[in-house]
């Protein structure tokens, strides 16, 4: 295995997906409400209003593994055999922890970064890997574009499952669809 690699994943949109966990909530519990208002209510679950509180409950009912993008084991497995893998992503510690339980024990605790604002810790997570090649997996633009102006070195791979186009400057080092296509990046990955 490589240590001198770190590929760290974000959960939701690149290892989870996190789409169908708001479709299945929103049609077994909230039909009874727009969509928009239900969609609008999953921003800031923190705030105490009976809505959020309701559909936080439902998440919890709904969240697993199960949801969990086809390619995520697999990819993961082989990755966690040839370089170190981690996860950097946006949450609250115990709900991201309960989506990728199946997979964790392919990811070392000290290697596991979950935060509610993200962007504001990644100096402090990059720096903790200044004496390795760093890889983040993300489908936040915002993200990749804020780590590579910390550190230029790294490497940026934007997984973008919708096919979007980003009116942007910023070109990420790699762009895939899924994370199946990964592979087609490993030898410059494992490298």
């Amino acid at each position: 295995m490589n240590k001198n690699t770190i590929v760290l994943f974000d959960i939701d949109y690149t290892l989870f997906d996190t789409k169908s966990l708001k479709d299945i909530v929103y049609e077994k519990y909230f039909q009874d409400i727009e969509k928009a208002l239900f969609l609008e209510n999953l921003k800031n679950l923190s705030e105490e209003t009976p809505l959020k509180k309701r559909i936080r409950e439902c998440l919890w009912k709904e969240v697993g593994s199960h949801l969990l993008y086809p390619e995520t084991l697999e990819i993961i497995e082989e990755f966690s055999k040839k370089v170190l893998v981690g996860i950097f992503s946006k949450g609250h510690q115990k709900f991201q922890r309960e989506k990728i339980k199946s997979i964790k024990k392919f990811f070392e605790e000290e290697n596991t970064h979950i935060f509610l604002d993200k962007i504001s810790k990644l100096p402090e997570v990059l720096a903790k890997y200044l004496d390795k090649r760093i890889f983040i997996v993300d489908d936040s633009l915002e993200v990749l574009i804020e780590a590579k102006s910390i550190n230029p070195k790294v490497m940026t791979i934007l997984v973008d499952r919708e096919g979007k186009n980003f009116e942007n400057n910023f070109k990420p080092d790699i762009v895939i669809k899924n994370l199946k296509e990964l592979e087609k990046h490993k030898i410059e990955i494992y490298a």
